[in-house]
């Protein structure tokens, strides 16, 4: 039986980090795991995580799940943090990723999504989000109908922050494509390293893209102007937001290797 996971990377994620593990834990259809990482933090989120973690696992266990908050000692970023939890899964699982400094907006999001898992053939289903500064909803979309036309590393960006794909998927991309020019890990652009490779496999194998589903609805919160540690935060000091760029550039211009 495929399990629901719900993977939460998450770095200077200060009282943020609440508000993510609480909105898992309001779902209607609850995952089997929430797997919250700490990626070695440099603020207080490891006191606001103390603070609350006896009645965060005391929900949790009451409610049936499993709340894993492991701590990092070293800071692995979110792509090597994403690829070592996923190894540790069934091909068919289905991992939700929930950054830790966002939350889920409604709680029925994980019912809504699980729903398209019912079918086996499913394999990547994401939603549309919005803001938390302001409320207004993102940019996500529907693939195109005329999809002999489209082509994910070619087109905008149409997906979302609300990732959610089964293991196999996710397992079957080369790990060429989760490195950089200097073959390193990606630490910035995580994303599209490998949201665009998925899509990209399903179409070369399928010849279209009927196991990606849309939920056009904003079932998760961005919080986007408050964490420093976001790229495109007011708040940063640019240096992050040219790193993004150009890891972002990078993949979209390489594209996907087989």
């Amino acid at each position: 039986m495929p399990k629901l996971r719900v993977f939460s990377p998450s770095f200077n994620s200060h009282k943020f980090c609440v508000n993510c593990i609480d909105s898992v834990a309001s779902q209607k259809k609850l995952p089997d795991e929430h797997f919250f990482i700490d990626d070695n933090s440099q603020d207080d989120t490891r006191e606001w995580l103390s603070s609350h973690y006896e009645r965060m696992q005391g929900n949790a266990l009451q409610k049936g799940y499993k709340l894993n908050i492991v701590p990092n000692g070293v800071r692995k970023w979110k792509l090597l943090n994403l690829y070592e939890y996923a190894i540790r899964c069934d091909p068919d699982d289905v991992i939700c990723v929930l950054d830790g400094d966002d939350w889920l907006s409604d709680n029925s999001a994980l019912e809504k999504i699980w729903s398209h898992y019912q079918d086996d053939n499913v394999d990547y289903v994401y939603t549309n989000w919005k803001y938390s500064h302001n409320n207004e909803v993102g940019i996500s979309k529907k693939i195109p109908d005329n999809f002999e036309n489209w082509d994910p590393y070619d087109s905008p960006w149409i997906t979302s922050a609300m990732s959610t794909f089964r293991v196999k998927q996710f397992l079957k991309i080369p790990i060429v494509n989760f490195l950089r020019w200097d073959y390193k890990w990606f630490t910035m652009g995580c994303d599209q390293a490998y949201v665009l490779p998925i899509i990209k496999q399903i179409m070369q194998v399928d010849g279209g893209y009927d196991k990606i589903k849309f939920i056009d609805e904003p079932l998760y919160v961005y919080q986007f102007t408050e964490n420093p540690n976001k790229p495109r935060s007011q708040n940063n000091d640019g240096g992050m937001r040219i790193d993004a760029h150009n890891s972002v550039t990078f993949i979209k211009s390489r594209g996907y290797i087989k």
